[in-house]
């Protein structure tokens, strides 16, 4: 039976909140329900899949539908490879149902409990995004609910155009109710991992590249937090499937009830009130960061112990700030990024910022027309900084600045991490976005579907702003 409450969410990363009447559907006729009960009382919906997105995705102060309880697998064919799921059906769920039969879905973001429906809006990407694309290259087809409460089908051949803007639409197109994938056979869920260190942001670059081409995953981290910022300290690491061990099972995937194998996790938010953790939350993210701890050249381990490192090694992350997270993620060509990152924090140095960390990505074109997809038009790399949000005024100040940096060297900024653009950088940032307003008329000519990120960002409503 449907259940709905009203309530305050907030963004996964816990810097703005707004209060909804949550609807949790556990079926197509409970979305028809709301779509009817929303237009009677002259309401507006968002959609929230698991709730991951960082800002204010999924927010919205009139109607929301939850989708954490349409979460059944519909179909699993191994023999096709496919897997055919409601929206709510998470990352987790996925590895659980189909490692063990040397099966993966080829796109792991780096949470695991992000929802298949949330993934898709904001298509998302993993690790191995060089090598794997994005989450909508692997979607064979969907079935949407629109606002006008009709059910299509569609898929890169029927009702393509649907497709492709509902996949990277934010939720804003429609309902999602059925998603079938298409997975990957796998030898091992095991990877070798290799890291590098050094100091530079050229020599970054330089091992980078030349690493690109021969690993399955990679990220590097590099210190802007610690007391040796100043060096450039670097990790890169690199990984592939491994030689070394052929299990298909679930290893060291299970959450650690301890947070560096010392401290219990339900402690954590507490023990970061006391005096200098804070501080020595700096020191110990940017040590890491650069390899001074936790460095080695190296070591192999399951998937789930290197793509979900964060729930592994700090679980509670987002409750690390009392005003939150920030984090900010960005991408440019890769012949502009050195000097683009050189003016980056030469700006961050200015309004006297430290970041929690700070994480580079290699990106390629995902060769299909997803229209509000974060992917760049050649290759390029993605710069990803965390703030506290305690300081928010000065991180409003870097942003602005930021955004038109990002704009000059020809890049965008990812809507499913905090995002502060206005309407004309959107536009100029996503060829797609003229498209997609057409699409969303189309689709949803009431204009049904909405977000606090949509009224501030595409509506330009004022009350809103800065609230990301």
């Amino acid at each position: 039976m449907m259940k709905n409450e009203v309530k305050k969410t907030y963004g996964w990363s816990r810097t703005t909140s707004d209060t909804s009447d949550i609807f949790y559907v556990e079926s197509k006729e409970d979305i028809m329900k709301v779509i009817k009960l929303a237009k009677t009382e002259s309401k507006k919906i968002s959609n929230i899949g698991s709730g991951k997105s960082y800002g204010d995705n999924f927010l919205n102060d009139e109607v929301s539908i939850s989708f954490a309880n349409f979460n059944k697998v519909l179909n699993y064919d191994k023999k096709n490879k496919k897997v055919t799921v409601e929206p709510g059906v998470t990352i987790d769920d996925l590895l659980r149902i189909t490692v063990n039969d040397g099966l993966m879905f080829p796109v792991l973001p780096g949470i695991r409990y992000a929802s298949v429906g949330g993934c898709l809006s904001n298509n998302v990407h993993g690790k191995n995004v060089y090598k794997n694309n994005y989450f909508g290259n692997h979607v064979e087809s969907l079935k949407v609910i629109l606002s006008n409460e009709s059910v299509l089908f569609c898929d890169r051949s029927i009702n393509s155009d649907l497709f492709f803007s509902i996949i990277s639409g934010l939720g804003l197109i429609g309902f999602i109710c059925e998603i079938t994938l298409n997975l990957e056979e796998i030898e091992t869920y095991f990877v070798d991992q290799h890291q590098i260190k050094n100091k530079g942001i050229n020599n970054l670059i330089h091992d980078y590249t030349k690493h690109i081409n021969k690993c399955d995953f990679s990220l590097a981290l590099i210190d802007n937090g610690s007391i040796f910022r100043k060096k450039q300290g670097y990790k890169l690491t690199y990984s592939n499937y491994s030689e070394k061990i052929s299990k298909l099972n679930l290893d060291q995937h299970e959450l650690k009830p301890f947070m560096f194998g010392i401290i219990p996790k339900i402690f954590v938010p507490f023990i970061l009130k006391l005096p200098f953790m804070k501080y020595l939350m700096f020191q110990f993210m940017g040590f890491w960061s650069s390899g001074k701890i936790g460095y080695f050249k190296e070591m192999t381990v399951s998937l789930s112990d290197y793509n979900f490192q964060f729930d592994h090694t700090i679980p509670k992350y987002n409750y690390f700030f009392k005003k939150g997270l920030i984090e900010y993620h960005c991408m440019v060509p890769k012949a502009l990024f050195e000097e683009f990152y050189k003016k980056t924090i030469t700006k961050m140095k200015k309004e006297k910022l430290k970041t929690v960390f700070t994480a580079i990505k290699y990106y390629q074109n995902s060769g299909e027309n997803f229209l509000l997809s974060f992917e760049p038009e050649e290759d390029s790399l993605g710069l990803s900084i965390h703030f506290d949000n305690k300081h928010k005024k000065k991180i409003d100040t870097f942003v602005d600045q930021l955004n038109e940096l990002i704009l000059e060297y020809n890049g965008k900024v990812y809507f499913a991490k905090n995002i502060n653009i206005n309407n004309d950088q959107l536009q100029m940032m996503y060829p797609g976005y003229s498209k997609f307003v057409d699409m969303k008329k189309k689709y949803d000519s009431e204009d049904l579907l909405t977000s606090n990120l949509y009224k501030r960002i595409f509506l330009e409503k004022s009350k809103f702003y800065g609230q990301y």
